[in-house]
């Protein structure tokens, strides 16, 4: 079985303070996942854990969760364990 990776583009911190359950720190990413067969980025909210991510490109792991008897799906990503890519050259419009 192979690992699932989602490319995404970190654009910035969306939110960030001191967890009142655990009391401690977290950042939430402002950011753009490319998702399989959408022919465009999707603009995504996802926790970044205690330090978070600097901006740009990533290759993150992610799995699929079936909940609620089979009526929700999830999808889960690792960015604990995300990896940086170099960004896609951008093609110059004519």
């Amino acid at each position: 079985m192979s690992t699932l990776k989602l490319k995404l583009e970190v654009h910035g911190i969306d939110r960030s303070g001191i967890s009142q359950k655990s009391g401690k720190p977290y950042v939430t990413h402002f950011a753009f996942a490319h998702l399989p067969g959408v022919p465009y980025p999707q603009e995504v909210s996802i926790y970044g854990g205690e330090k978070g991510l600097a901006n740009g490109h990533y290759e993150v792991p992610y799995r699929i969760k079936v909940t609620d008897e089979g009526r929700a799906i999830s999808l889960l990503m690792d960015v604990a364990n995300a990896t940086p890519v170099a960004s896609a050259p951008r093609s110059s419009a004519a």
